[in-house]
């Protein structure tokens, strides 16, 4: 019997919930899906790293998903469905959850490096504005283009980012003093983020 983490990834993969196909503009493997009402396409860009902590190891671990997607999906029609010619092998599906996960882990650290290049931001996601995937050890290249600030590391985003949740509470803090609700579900933080852009 099909244990409920692997119906649940094939729910997720192989019934198109997530969109796979190649990207021969941007010549990469993309992922697209639709959550909070909001439509998602990440990239394994050829650029896009990622740091893992093994556990059993005690290492930091670095993987270039561009790489790693390349090589899970090795022989397959990269013109056709993707998600109609992956395999349901139990290595195969922790292998496409493993670098799932990663691509969708923006925040990484590399403690080889010094100051904002030791804790950085990466995106998956290609933003219009910098015409680029988001990279914060750019940020000052960006700011030059662009005239504005962009956070630099992982630290600053994330406090920026509490800050705004505190925007959130303070909001229904004055809306109901007395029965105000503080847990901030993603559906909540995903709908204010949409509405301050």
């Amino acid at each position: 019997m099909e244990n409920k983490n692997a119906k649940d990834i094939k729910e997720f993969f192989y019934k198109d919930n997530v969109k796979i196909k190649y990207d021969p503009k941007k010549e990469c493997f993309c992922f697209q899906y639709e959550t909070g009402g909001k439509n998602w396409i990440l990239y394994a860009h050829k650029n896009l790293e990622r740091s893992w902590y093994n556990r059993q190891k005690k290492t930091v671990e670095f993987y270039n998903l561009y790489k790693k997607f390349e090589e899970l999906f090795s022989g397959l029609d990269k013109s056709k469905n993707i998600n109609q010619q992956i395999n349901n092998e139990d290595n195969f599906r922790k292998s496409l959850v493993f670098l799932w996960n990663l691509l969708n882990q923006i925040r990484n650290t590399d403690r080889e490096k010094e100051e904002d290049k030791n804790d950085f931001l990466q995106s998956p996601v290609w933003s219009e504005e910098i015409q680029d995937f988001f990279d914060s050890r750019k940020a000052d290249d960006y700011k030059k283009k662009l005239k504005k600030e962009f956070p630099k590391n992982g630290d600053a985003n994330g406090a920026y980012n509490i800050a705004r949740k505190g925007l959130i509470l303070l909001k229904r803090i004055r809306k109901n003093p007395r029965d105000y609700d503080s847990l901030i579900l993603d559906e909540n933080w995903d709908k204010f983020v949409q509405k301050e852009k």
